[in-house]
């Protein structure tokens, strides 16, 4: 059985990726999307929610870690505003912009 779908529609500018969140068989607890000064990293939880992380750093072969790239912006968008309720937002898009770092 397939832990992850990976689709492009014909004709579409879009890739999809499906993590498929069955807990019969799990997919890998990382799922990492590199990019040119960053990379996005998605972690299942051991109760099979996940994490969405932006990182911008990477690190060296001495273990140091260094900046690759800039957080530029980011927006929610929500019901009624999106707002903050003990850890809880009531939103339905997070989105994050990434530059190269100057």
């Amino acid at each position: 059985m397939q832990k992850v779908t990976v689709t492009a529609p014909a004709g579409s500018e879009v890739q999809f990726v499906e993590l498929k969140g069955n807990p019969e068989n799990p997919e890998p607890t990382h799922f990492r999307i590199k990019l040119p000064f960053g990379e996005v990293d998605i972690v299942r939880t051991m109760d099979n929610n996940y994490w969405v992380h932006v990182v911008n750093k990477k690190t060296d072969s001495n273990g140091l870690e260094y900046q690759v790239g800039n957080i530029e912006k980011f927006r929610i968008d929500g019901n009624n505003q999106a707002s903050i309720h003990h850890g809880k937002i009531d939103g339905y898009h997070m989105a994050v912009l990434l530059s190269k770092k100057d």
